[in-house]
């Protein structure tokens, strides 16, 4: 019901498939119960993913959507998990609110080093836009329901969510407010530094 649901009334899907070209290794960090991954996979043959989540059960329905088509994982950013060669598309689908400034750094700079290099690859990452007034109710409720489970959230402007990619060593291509809301908005990027080491 809720991957139904999902696929219904999130204008993620049509959107995200322009932004990932032809894929073939795709690391989605927060895969959830996987609904964007099976999404792909069903519309790219070829492409495998890797993915993390810190939920146990959002990850066992996840591996069993993706079947032998990749590997989901228990695990949390900026933890990024093993692959066996450089991957062309990262995912950060509304997930970085649940990192501090810090973890979020860390996961952009172990996602550049785990992609191809700039023309090759992209990094897909789509969140919450802190408002400028005042928090949003979706902001709210998130926010509540975050720390009803004991975590805290991090919402942020544009201009912070930008200068975090440009710091990790990624040149945004193309910024758009979702059609969902405009609060939410997409962040592409592609790494800027061709040489970078590729450390496991």
């Amino acid at each position: 019901i809720f991957a139904r649901f999902k696929i219904l009334l999130d204008p993620m899907f049509p959107r995200l498939a322009e932004f990932v070209g032809k894929p073939r290794i795709i690391l989605d960090i927060g895969c959830g119960f996987g609904v964007p991954a099976a999404w792909l996979l069903a519309l790219y043959p070829a492409a495998r993913i890797i993915g993390i989540d810190p939920d146990r059960r959002r990850v066992h329905f996840a591996n069993h959507v993706i079947g032998d088509r990749g590997v989901m994982q228990v695990g949390h950013a900026p933890a990024i998990p093993e692959i066996p060669e450089r991957a062309d598309t990262a995912l950060l689908l509304d997930m970085i609110h649940m990192l501090s400034d810090e973890d979020l750094q860390l996961t952009l700079e172990r996602l550049r080093d785990r992609m191809l290099p700039s023309g090759e690859s992209v990094m897909i990452l789509r969140c919450t836009i802190l408002s400028k007034n005042r928090p949003s109710l979706g902001c709210w409720l998130e926010d509540t329901r975050q720390r009803f489970n004991g975590r805290d959230v991090r919402f942020r402007s544009a201009d912070e969510v930008a200068h975090a990619l440009t710091k990790a060593g990624f040149r945004i291509t193309l910024t758009e407010p979702s059609s969902l809301s405009k609060e939410i908005r997409w962040f592409i990027a592609e790494p800027t530094d061709s040489n970078q080491a590729f450390a496991l």
